[in-house]
């Protein structure tokens, strides 16, 4: 009824009855929506211990299956380390015996066959080392860069200050110096050719030292010094110096 219709109506007085209407939910419908709840909650649960019991299951097999392997790599590991050390014994064990028979052998039988080889292999790099070249091969020169210096019967003798070089290159092996402070120096090219120089003021190296043509190893000064060159332990004298070189006269 519309607002005028009703001001009317009471205008003129006519009875207007009114009612008021009130219904209630259906819980019906609550009801249904809590079933299909429950229903997913329970798929859900259910899926989720279905996959825990799956994985505790796969668990398990992969537990199970490792236990084996694990105890059968120790055993193997075991084993293995056994047999080296019984192979490493075992050559330890040769080795002592090997030596106990070469050293019984070097003490009772001296000229035995493997005394004889490892004399031979051990004494063969020296064989070959050694140099023995004659005197002949070797370019010498004077030992002073002056004509300070004379011949009488292979020995040359220097007088007056200067320095003192070697005939040829090699190694000092003797140095002694004298109650004069003066030094006698022995210089050895080779096994059989050495050359001794004996009244230097100053020496310049020291025993085990190479030398060399070039540069000086002693010093003169203000005297006299002489320098002889040997070769199998002879003094060598069939030489002439010419233009600051030693000549051979073979």
């Amino acid at each position: 009824m519309s607002e005028n219709s009703l001001e009317y109506s009471q205008m003129i007085e006519i009875p207007v009855s009114t009612c008021t209407v009130t219904y209630k939910r259906s819980k019906k419908r609550k009801k249904r929506r809590e079933d299909i709840q429950s229903k997913l909650l329970d798929k859900v649960n259910k899926k989720v211990n279905e996959d825990n019991l799956e994985v505790t299951d796969n668990l398990q097999e992969i537990v199970e299956n490792n236990e084996k392997p694990v105890k059968t790599a120790k055993k193997d590991e075991f084993d293995k380390e056994k047999g080296k050390f019984n192979v490493v014994m075992l050559e330890f064990i040769i080795v002592c015996v090997l030596c106990a028979a070469i050293f019984l052998t070097n003490i009772f039988i001296p000229d035995s066959g493997i005394n004889t080889f490892l004399r031979n292999t051990f004494m063969t790099s020296e064989k070959v080392v050694e140099d023995t070249r004659d005197y002949s091969v070797f370019d010498a020169s004077t030992p002073v860069k002056s004509d300070n210096v004379t011949v009488d019967k292979g020995v040359m003798t220097l007088t007056g200050s200067s320095s003192i070089y070697a005939p040829c290159d090699g190694t000092v092996t003797s140095m002694i110096k004298g109650d004069d402070d003066l030094y006698v120096i022995e210089i050895s090219h080779n096994s059989v050719f050495k050359t001794i120089i004996s009244g230097a003021s100053f020496a310049y190296y020291k025993v085990g030292d190479s030398v060399y043509s070039s540069i000086p190893v002693a010093y003169l000064k203000d005297g006299t010094a002489k320098v002889y060159m040997y070769n199998e332990g002879s003094l060598l004298s069939n030489y002439k110096l010419e233009n600051g070189s030693i000549i051979w006269q073979v």
